[in-house]
């Protein structure tokens, strides 16, 4: 006589959902990762194996509440989405990415690149009272540039090609005194760069020409002009390299060192 076996009520209903299971299992392994969260198969397998379908989804919903709770306190504090736009803090305070809404279809797009209101809720509250544009072929650096007693904030896009943009904090009193922070800005990514009052600021050319815009809180004042060299070694500044020789003007390339620099005109910022 052959041995029989007969299933239990427990080992029918774990055979029942299985494929549930490996279904939810998928699908938390694909939220955590979807979320940077980098987890092999095999732990989310073992440690879901002794649960029931209906154990498994909660243990889902579990993990999505948490993600969701743990973005909007972390990321929250990072990102911030003011209706059409998107701020991004970076290293430095005051230091901002932003990205536009681009609503664009068979005809093209449609965008804006600022608004006052929603500028200021971020801290961006300007105002800004002169535009300027330039053009520059690859290869080509400006900077580093700031006003000593006119200080500038700088809301600065491209609108064509692409630059690397980079800001450095002058301010004596700050914590980040020294620091630098750089993003690419290109026509295709359509972000924008906010330099705050007190940074020196400049751009190195990537593409093959790139037109520059950007919105500053004062007057230009060619008097009032300093700079720090570019290429400075405490400063640290990692720019990308380009196929062909840095083109500086005669101003920029007299700059001085950051060390050797008095920014004493940038404490009250």
């Amino acid at each position: 006589m052959g041995h029989t076996t007969v299933a239990t009520g427990r080992e029918k209903l774990e055979g029942s959902t299985r494929l549930p299971c490996v279904l939810i299992r998928i699908m938390i392994r694909f939220k955590l990762q979807s979320s940077g969260w980098c987890i092999p198969a095999s732990c989310i397998r073992d440690n879901l194996r002794v649960f029931l379908a209906p154990q498994a989804f909660l243990c889902y919903l579990f993990i999505d509440i948490s993600i969701s709770v743990h973005n909007k306190m972390v990321c929250g504090e990072r990102n911030k989405r003011m209706g059409k736009f998107n701020f991004i803090s970076t290293g430095i305070p005051g230091v901002w990415i932003i990205e536009p809404t681009v609503f664009g279809d068979e005809r093209g797009y449609f965008m804006e690149t600022y608004s006052h209101k929603e500028f200021a809720a971020a801290g961006i509250s300007g105002p800004f009272v002169q535009d300027n544009q330039s053009k520059s072929t690859k290869g080509v650096l400006r900077g580093l540039h700031f006003q000593k007693q006119h200080p500038q904030g700088k809301l600065v896009r491209v609108i064509s090609g692409e630059v690397f943009d980079v800001a450095v904090d002058c301010r004596p009193n700050s914590p980040t005194f020294g620091k630098w922070e750089g993003v690419r800005l290109s026509a295709q990514n359509k972000r924008q760069f906010y330099i705050p009052q007190g940074f020196a600021h400049g751009f190195l050319v990537l593409s093959d020409e790139a037109e520059f815009t950007y919105k500053c809180t004062d007057f230009y004042a060619p008097d009032d002009e300093g700079g720090v060299a570019w290429n400075d070694p405490q400063l640290g500044i990692i720019w990308p390299q380009v196929d062909c020789e840095v083109k500086l003007s005669a101003k920029d390339k007299l700059h001085a060192g950051f060390a050797g620099q008095d920014f004493s005109f940038f404490e009250k910022w």
